[in-house]
């Protein structure tokens, strides 16, 4: 993940092509099946058909493998629900990963991006993982001239949204 980001933070090109990211989307989940059905963790998929954008799909699919894994990952233990929404504008594509769970606090919020930055210091041990994967996904966003933000949802639901883009 560290070498990861640092290639990221020095690589400003992008290889872009017309991705469609339903399909790049359907793909990792279809990655994960068999963890969210061992952590018994329910999956709305309402992503809308066929979204097209210029980006690289290297990068855009590590972008969905950090949050996907992230909303399995700090998913409530049992019974968990991740909820996956789309929406195409005319501006770009608006994508909302949201799942159950405990609440960031709100001072926890504005740093969740930042590298090596854990909530609980003890989520290192309990889920693993280096700390990296929310930097390593706003970067992306970012090298696409996007905007990531996450929030505290009413029923114990946090959304990750993402706004990515047509012409970037």
């Amino acid at each position: 993940n560290l070498l990861d980001l640092s290639r990221l933070e020095q690589q400003e090109k992008l290889d872009k092509k017309t991705v469609n990211l339903t399909t790049l989307t359907h793909r990792v989940l279809d990655d994960y099946a068999d963890l969210f059905a061992a952590k018994n963790i329910s999956l709305e998929n309402r992503m809308a058909k066929d979204l097209f954008l210029n980006g690289d799909p290297e990068k855009l699919f590590r972008l969905l493998i950090n949050l996907i894994d992230n909303s399995i990952r700090y998913n409530f233990k049992k019974n968990g629900l991740v909820i996956i929404k789309s929406k195409d504008t005319n501006e770009g594509i608006l994508l909302e990963i949201s799942n159950t769970g405990q609440p960031i606090p709100d001072n926890d919020l504005d740093l969740i991006f930042e590298q090596f930055y854990r909530v609980e210091k003890s989520r290192s041990t309990t889920h693993g993982g280096s700390g990296l994967g929310l930097a390593i996904a706003k970067k992306i966003v970012e090298l696409h001239d996007g905007v990531i933000g996450i929030t505290n949802e009413p029923n114990e639901f946090i959304k990750v949204s993402i706004f990515l883009p047509l012409k970037s």
